[in-house]
């Protein structure tokens, strides 16, 4: 943006951050905890909330061996707070996660969280597969940029040529030989999930639900349908219970711009979705 080494350059690309009143009521500290589940837009909200509550505790998506590691899907979810059952476990790390990918870190049953968030983007677009003969199920993404894709359309010379190194193509072979594809989750399968999940909160827990954006950019409106259809998903949901909340998205939209894809955004989009949080939480 600048010579950083020439003193004479005057950095007009830095200001002094003025805060309106609104805003420094909204992060008060309040001492609860906060459980962000979902991801790369809570992890980015996280950063926003920190300074509201004595604990903030995320459990988001990550990246390993240039793999997507969904733990943001509500099947994922849902393992993390059921705990591992027989060779789950076993068959989970030769798919390329991990014992921290089922381990929330943070348990409404062990502690009192105040309040969750969460985002089930995940669900709308990475399938399920089912582990042959075991029945249980994940979503799996043998690298980045083909997480949507049925694998069963995906070959070796595929990763190869996409810059897998060997651990992928091992792991690949394993899922190939025991995974079934099973499309995306449909209406039944993630309401059972989110209710499961919602079960092991506290009554008085606050449980904030992230809808999905409506006003898609143009070049993605081919995901508008299925956003619509997850938002109707989870209105049904909240309906049943009466300490969740539904938090709109496209409130926070200034301008069109600011949705880079249909889930992902500007800073500034992170920034004030975090300040309602903190203020809603205060209410």
């Amino acid at each position: 943006m600048t010579d950083l080494s020439d003193a004479t350059i005057m950095p007009d690309w830095i200001s002094i951050y003025q805060p309106d009143l609104s805003e420094v009521e909204a992060l008060k500290g309040t001492g609860g905890t906060i459980l962000l589940c979902g991801g790369c837009d809570l992890d980015a909200v996280s950063h926003y909330v920190k300074a509201t509550f004595g604990r903030t505790a995320l459990f988001a998506n990550t990246m390993r061996l240039g793999a997507e590691i969904r733990r943001d899907h509500s099947s994922m979810l849902r393992r993390a707070f059921e705990g591992l059952h027989d060779d789950d476990g076993l068959f989970l790390r030769q798919l390329g996660y991990s014992t921290e990918d089922s381990a929330l870190g943070i348990l409404p049953s062990d502690v009192d969280v105040d309040v969750a968030v969460l985002s089930f983007w995940a669900d709308m677009f990475y399938p399920l597969y089912e582990v042959v003969r075991r029945g249980y199920r994940m979503p799996y993404a043998p690298l980045l940029g083909c997480g949507h894709e049925n694998i069963e359309d995906i070959y070796e010379i595929d990763l190869w040529n996409m810059g897998a190194v060997p651990e992928n193509i091992e792991i690949f072979r394993f899922a190939k030989a025991n995974l079934k594809y099973l499309n995306v989750i449909d209406k039944e399968e993630f309401q059972d999930n989110v209710r499961t999940i919602f079960g092991y909160f506290r009554p008085d827990a606050r449980i904030f639900l992230m809808n999905a954006l409506q006003q898609v950019p143009e070049n993605f409106e081919w995901t508008r349908a299925r956003h619509s259809q997850l938002n109707e998903w989870q209105a049904e949901i909240a309906q049943e219970f009466p300490n969740v909340v539904l938090v709109n998205v496209d409130e926070f939209m200034s301008r069109p711009e600011d949705a880079v894809s249909s889930t992902h955004f500007v800073r500034d989009f992170y920034r004030q979705v975090g300040l309602h949080l903190c203020s809603a939480a205060l209410e």
